[in-house]
């Protein structure tokens, strides 16, 4: 069975609605291309903690809900004598956003079949 142009738009505008929910609920946004399936948050404190930042960008792979359907990537920094400093992310943390966000897609899909 084809899928539809109409059809292939929603399924997009699914994954990046649900994701720039997820992510801008806690943090300011920069940039949301849902023509490229790229969203991208400003840096964020954590945490109200100064030295420590982090900046996600979320791309969607594909137009079906499925596991390797979206990439998160987490970039964290900390401020050291006024130079800030990549450091490394907890995958899990990873993992966790993009099962938030397909789960998320999943639930909007089934509601608006």
């Amino acid at each position: 069975m084809a899928v539809t142009y109409a059809e292939l738009t929603t399924q997009i505008l699914n994954y990046t609605e649900v994701s720039t929910d997820v992510l801008s609920s806690t943090m300011p946004l920069a940039s949301v291309d849902s023509n490229s399936g790229i969203i991208i948050t400003d840096w964020y404190n954590l945490k109200s903690n100064n030295n420590e930042r982090v900046k996600i960008s979320v791309l969607i792979n594909s137009i079906e809900i499925r596991a390797d359907g979206v990439k998160v990537s987490v970039f964290k920094q900390i401020k050291n004598a006024n130079t800030w400093s990549s450091t490394k992310v907890n995958p899990n943390i990873i993992k966790n956003l993009e099962r938030k966000i397909i789960n998320q897609a999943g639930l909007l899909a089934n509601a608006s079949n």
